[in-house]
């Protein structure tokens, strides 16, 4: 008897799995209608670019600010000169290269005095000073055999005669004179010391160098603004004024209350949509537009609910 009830429950079972299974192959499925989407309308806005990269100018070199050359609001190039400094560094290596090109000729002089004169040295200009003595002996003799020649108390060969014996005096004189001058420097004449040749080089290069300098922009932009003022003496690496770059400016817009924007459609001519973000009634493009420079209009359409 148990049997027989069982075998009935498992053909029930059996019949109402496939009905179960036949009645979801053939069912049709019925989801809720999806909700309309929120109406909305295109917005046109008035965008402007504005920069957002602000550079500052600083200077290398120490000095005291003689004239600023541009003023806060000033658009300016780069490579503009912005500021004119007088060289503080320059002058003080010119002062000290002073002092020490006389030390070191006081240490010269005294190294010099300290060394005996060669006695040859001595005989030369000994001898040097008694040719200079002949020979203005000479011109005065010369000068009387001129005036008797000319009065005509001398014949003219022997006036030509004490002419030439005058004039080898002369070449004479001048002959010892420049082989002194070239006569290079002895032991006991000591000829002028490296350092001294270096230094007095290093003066005469620092000579030719400006005594002011220009400190210019880096970046084209607008000069937001100027940190020092004339008759400052700046530290190198001072910051001198801050511009603001025209590298890749950045779109804004009032949205002028309208609320609920949900795309930016095109900006620029730029087909979007494009990422933004919206702040106290301020659209802002959150992608720079290389194409653009501060100041710059650019329309900018959106889509807002209605």
């Amino acid at each position: 008897m148990s049997a027989v009830r069982l075998g009935i429950a498992t053909a029930i079972c059996s019949v109402a799995g496939s009905w179960l299974l036949m009645w979801r192959a053939t069912a049709q499925y019925a989801l809720p209608p999806a909700p309309d989407a929120p109406p909305t309308q295109q917005v046109r806005l008035a965008g402007r670019a504005v920069a957002t990269l602000e550079g500052v100018v600083r200077t290398k070199r120490r000095g005291r600010l003689l004239a600023i050359e541009a003023k806060v609001g000033n658009r300016v190039r780069a490579g503009e000169a912005l500021f004119t400094f007088e060289d503080l560094g320059l002058q003080e290596s010119r002062a000290d290269l002073e002092r020490e090109i006389s030390a070191l000729r006081e240490r010269a002089q005294e190294a010099t005095a300290s060394v005996p004169r060669n006695d040859s040295q001595a005989v030369r200009q000994a001898a040097l000073q008694h040719l200079g003595e002949t020979v203005e002996r000479g011109r005065k003799d010369f000068e009387r055999w001129q005036a008797l020649y000319d009065e005509g108390l001398l014949a003219r060969v022997e006036f030509e005669a004490k002419q030439l014996e005058f004039a080898a005096l002369e070449e004479r004189l001048a002959a010892a004179r420049a082989e002194t001058a070239s006569r290079r420097p002895t032991a006991s004449e000591p000829a002028e010391p490296p350092a001294l040749r270096r230094a007095r080089r290093l003066l005469a290069r620092v000579e030719t160098l400006a005594d002011s300098f220009s400190v210019a922009s880096p970046w084209d932009g607008s000069v937001s603004a100027i940190h020092v003022e004339v008759g400052d003496a700046p530290g190198r690496n001072a910051a001198l004024a801050t511009v603001i770059r025209d590298a890749l400016p950045r779109v804004e817009a009032a949205t002028g209350g309208i609320r609920g924007i949900v795309a930016v459609i095109k900006a620029c001519g730029v087909p979007g949509p494009l990422p933004f973000a919206v702040r106290e009634e301020t659209l802002r493009l959150l992608a720079p537009l290389p194409s653009l420079r501060p100041g710059d209009d650019c329309p900018v359409t959106v889509s807002a609910r209605k």
